[in-house]
């Protein structure tokens, strides 16, 4: 998903709601705040780290994959530059579902958020390791266009996202 468009496709119903990390400042969409999440790095286990622990000198030596930052997850480039640090990009992927077998078999590390980490916990080729820096904490939010929500099925919509959003535990 383009973040970039994300009000407008709101605004024209091009989509009903959406769900990510990023506020939209436009009166005339609804924000309501889920909960907060935090990035963490899938590895390869190809990757030998020592001590089992990611450092971030081993992260910076390392290939990565990253999801495109339109898509409003570019926190650790963000801290990466202001440091005047640079890590090896090798792959850029429009969405993180893909990211399963191209962590494993070319010896990647991609930064994610935690829950999204989930998915890949089956994954014995993979293991999920803390970001060795500091990186605040971020909201994931729930938006959805405020004349939409008098309609019953929007209604029903929004409280169902909200309601199994909110049961989705770590």
């Amino acid at each position: 998903m383009d973040m970039n468009k994300l009000t407008d496709w709101l605004i024209t119903g091009k989509i009903d709601a959406a769900i990510c990390n990023k506020n939209l400042e436009d009166r005339n969409i609804n924000t309501l705040k889920l909960f907060q999440e935090k990035y963490v790095c899938l590895v390869s286990n190809n990757i030998k780290l020592e001590n089992n622990e990611l450092t971030l000198q081993q992260f910076l030596k390392e290939n990565h994959a990253i999801v495109s930052a339109s898509t409003g997850h570019n926190l650790v480039e963000n801290y990466l530059n202001k440091k005047g640090l640079r890590r090896k990009i090798k792959l850029r992927v429009p969405q993180f579902s893909i990211l399963n077998e191209l962590i494993e078999k070319h010896n990647l590390i991609v930064t994610v958020p935690e829950r999204i980490s989930l998915f890949f916990e089956s994954n014995k080729n993979i293991n999920i390791y803390d970001v060795p820096f500091e990186l605040p904490e971020f909201d994931i939010t729930l938006h959805w266009y405020k004349k939409s929500s008098d309609i019953a099925a929007q209604k029903w919509f929004i409280k169902f996202l909200q309601h199994t959003l909110n049961n989705l535990t770590i």
